[in-house]
């Protein structure tokens, strides 16, 4: 369950369609989207400041700063406890597991999948 009095829910993603995609899904829930620069400052900047109840993150072959950011995000102690969500093509076998990701969603991702993360979390 999310530790945040905050429900809003930080996208970080460089692909249009990804973004797209989580856009549309916050808005559907009726949470307030916050969108960061995929770089490991501004993320944890935002992550503090806003304290959203979920951080959800694009990762994929290309995005070598989703391996920076969710340890970031981790050894923070501001941050370490918001819930991240990473969001794949190549599921939990691309390297992230490691960063402990609280959920691995294979893309693309359905939005009864959003939803299922939501509602597992407790946000």
């Amino acid at each position: 369950m999310s530790h945040s009095s905050n429900n809003s829910i930080l996208v970080i993603g460089v692909d249009s369609h990804f973004c797209y995609l989580m856009r549309r899904y916050v808005a559907e829930s009726a949470h307030p989207l916050l969108f960061s620069a995929p770089d490991e400052q501004a993320v944890i900047a935002v992550a503090m400041s806003e304290k959203p109840a979920l951080i959800i993150m694009e990762a994929g072959p290309f995005s070598i700063y989703s391996r920076t950011i969710l340890p970031g995000l981790r050894s923070n102690k501001f941050t370490a406890c918001i819930p991240v969500v990473v969001c794949s093509w190549q599921g939990e076998t691309d390297g992230h597991s490691n960063a402990r990701a609280d959920i691995h969603l294979q893309m693309p991702v359905l939005y009864g999948d959003f939803l299922q993360v939501l509602s597992r979390l407790g946000i």
